[in-house]
């Protein structure tokens, strides 16, 4: 893993918000290194759809795992998921 595309506050949010989709008013993404992404605890882009924020969220704030909670029950949850457990099992993590 190289780079992550991860989620930033397009404008203060609120707690308690639910996301629409990518491209709507409350977030845009930015390329992150792996290793970056990884120890902030960055959403990852397609995440957020669906999610709900648990903290106010100043705009350009990086959504993180400490303030936003994605949807679990969505597709590219589940696969990133599937995805992070593979990977951490090759490299004995």
């Amino acid at each position: 893993m190289v780079s992550e595309v991860v989620a930033v506050a397009k404008r203060n949010l609120a707690p308690g918000e639910t996301f629409g989709d990518i491209g709507g008013p409350d977030v845009f993404h930015r390329i992150n290194r792996y290793e970056e992404a990884k120890a902030l605890r960055g959403i990852l882009m397609g995440l957020a759809t669906g999610g709900r924020t648990t903290r106010a969220i100043v705009k350009g704030d990086l959504l993180t795992e400490g303030n936003f909670r994605p949807d679990s029950s969505g597709l590219s949850y589940k696969l990133r998921h599937l995805q992070d457990e593979m990977l951490a099992g090759e490299q004995g993590l």
